[in-house]
């Protein structure tokens, strides 16, 4: 069981773990300058499409230290 916290979103909203506290989640973590990360993104989406009815959500979190605006 992952401890409560919160993220926030592009949109500059939030995401509290805790509301998805009966979904499966999968932690994304990328950056910018990581080539790998960029191709990644449609096999994640698509991932999660596919899943989302078993309750999978795909949270990607940026380590860029802009925080994400690259």
């Amino acid at each position: 069981m992952a401890p409560d916290f919160n993220l926030k979103d592009v949109n500059g909203g939030g995401v509290k773990i805790g509301d998805l506290k009966d979904k499966v989640i999968l932690a994304n973590f990328w950056a910018h300058s990581v080539k790998a990360a960029r191709w990644r993104f449609p096999w994640v989406v698509e991932f999660q499409k596919e899943h989302e009815d078993w309750g999978l959500v795909v949270i990607g979190v940026s380590v860029d230290d802009d925080g994400g605006k690259s």
